[in-house]
C-alpha cells in the first residue's frame, strides 16, 4: 500500500514537472489574430466598441465594468468577470478603424495588448470586419501551457467577436483565425 502511494506521489510530481518543463519551452510572447462579420455598420459597431461601460450588457463573460482614473488622459477601466479582475487601458483609438488596448497591471501572470481593426465589409455597408490581434506575454511557465494546450490563444478574443456578432443579430458566429 505504502508503494501505491508513494509511485502514485512520484507520478503526480513528474507529471507537474513536465507541465513547468513544457511551459519553458513554449515562448513567452504570442500573437494571434481572428476576425468576423458583424451584421451591422461600421460606425454602429464602432460605438459599441469604446462603450465599455456597456460591454457587460452584451459581453457573456464579463460581470462588470468598473471606471478608473484616466492614465496620461486615456481611459481605464477594471473588467470583472468569473477568471477574476483586468485593468484595461486605451493605448491608442483612431475613430472609426482602430483601437488598441492592454492589460494595465505588471502584477498579473500574463499581459499584452489587443489591436482592433475594424472596416466596412467590402460586399456590403450595413456589415463590418472586425479583427482583434493579441500580442500577448505570459510570465507564468503553468499559464503558457495552460493558455497554449487546454484554452487556445484565440479562445477569449473569439468569444468577444462572438458575442459582438450575436449582439446585431448574427445567430452562428464563426470568427476566423488568421495567419501572419
Amino acid at each position: 500500500m505504502l508503494w501505491t502511494l508513494v509511485g502514485l506521489v512520484l507520478v503526480f510530481l513528474g507529471l507537474i514537472g513536465i507541465v513547468i518543463l513544457l511551459g519553458v519551452v513554449i515562448p513567452r510572447s504570442h500573437t494571434a489574430t481572428s476576425r468576423i462579420v458583424v451584421p451591422a455598420a461600421q460606425q454602429d459597431v464602432w460605438n459599441t466598441l469604446i462603450d465599455f461601460e456597456h460591454h457587460p450588457e452584451w459581453r457573456k463573460m464579463l460581470e462588470k465594468i468598473e471606471q478608473a482614473q484616466p492614465i496620461d488622459g486615456k481611459p481605464v477601466w477594471i473588467e470583472y468577470s468569473k477568471f477574476g479582475r483586468m485593468p484595461m487601458q486605451v493605448d491608442e483609438m483612431t475613430e472609426p478603424s482602430l483601437l488598441r488596448m492592454r492589460i494595465a497591471d505588471d502584477k498579473l501572470p500574463f499581459g499584452g495588448t489587443w489591436t482592433f481593426e475594424l472596416s466596412t465589409a467590402p460586399d456590403d455597408a450595413q456589415r463590418s470586419t472586425l479583427q482583434i490581434t493579441e500580442d500577448g506575454v505570459i510570465s507564468n511557465p503553468i499559464y503558457r501551457v495552460m493558455s497554449r494546450f487546454a484554452m487556445g490563444y484565440h479562445a477569449v478574443m473569439d468569444q468577444y467577436l462572438k458575442d459582438m456578432a450575436t449582439k446585431y443579430g448574427a445567430t452562428t458566429p464563426k470568427p476566423e483565425h488568421v495567419s501572419k
